[in-house]
């Protein structure tokens, strides 16, 4: 298997199945800090968004709300949403305020792929 970087697989982080990609999906964007890893796939060459992440040990699925280039936020779900940047990840609840963050020291995009989203 071809891997660049930081065992990075076209389907997401290779060995941490929390941050990797649904059945032969690619990832437009991934990052990691050494301990918490994330990716935002796309279904099949032109569907949806999903954010997919091991996140201060425990991992997350969700579906991607919004976003451009690199910054992406998550359906909200339980009353949190999951914001996705290239510097950082964080969890916020319903009025927007931060519950918790982790900063990233490594990131990747795919700016070949769509990025359309409403």
């Amino acid at each position: 298997m071809d891997t660049t970087d930081d065992q990075l697989s076209p389907g997401g982080w290779v060995g941490v199945l929390g941050a990797h990609c649904n059945a032969d999906d690619q990832w437009v964007y991934a990052a990691s800090n050494g301990t918490d890893r994330a990716v935002v796939c796309r279904v099949g060459a032109n569907g949806g968004l999903y954010y997919r992440g091991l996140y201060k040990g425990g991992e997350a699925e969700r579906d991607i709300a919004s976003g451009r280039e690199g910054s992406y936020r998550t359906i909200s779900d339980g009353g949190t949403v999951i914001v996705i940047s290239p510097k950082k990840i964080s969890v916020e609840n319903s009025s927007g305020a931060e519950l918790s963050q982790v900063e990233l020291t490594e990131f990747h995009f795919k700016l070949d792929q769509p990025e359309s989203f409403d």
